[in-house]
């Protein structure tokens, strides 16, 4: 039987990441460089913050799911919280498991309204 002492089995446990202490404090590198959610009962497997050169930080979330694996942006870090960050990416999720990929559809209603206001431009005119 191998008894272990306590301070082992608090080396033992992994580190969790993304708190938000943790993500202000992250620094840029001269390349981008991502922090996965893992290691609480609260994350979204898929969610990341990405750390630009540039100093910016962005929640993303990407995912494999039918065959597709999307890079959807979320929002900026700490404008957008980490559970807000969360929200979001649990319904993006189910978006894809519904087989409708949020930058597809997007763009679609991008597309849609500009063709709108080239209608209503015509129609002045």
């Amino acid at each position: 039987m191998i008894i272990r002492s306590k301070e082992k089995l608090e080396q033992d446990k992994p580190e969790i990441k993304f708190k938000r202490d943790y993500l202000v404090q992250a620094k840029p590198k001269a390349t981008r460089y991502t922090i996965s959610d893992e290691g609480t009962t609260k994350s979204v497997q898929g969610l990341m913050l990405e750390v630009l050169p540039s100093r910016k930080k962005v929640f993303r979330f990407r995912k494999l799911v039918n065959g597709e694996r999307p890079n959807l942006h979320i929002g900026d870090f700490p404008m957008i919280t980490i559970e807000k960050a969360r929200e979001i990416a649990a319904t993006k999720y189910h978006e894809l498991l519904k087989g409708v990929n949020p930058n597809t559809a997007k763009k679609e209603q991008k597309e849609a309204s500009v063709l709108e206001c080239q209608d209503s431009q015509t129609v002045q005119d």
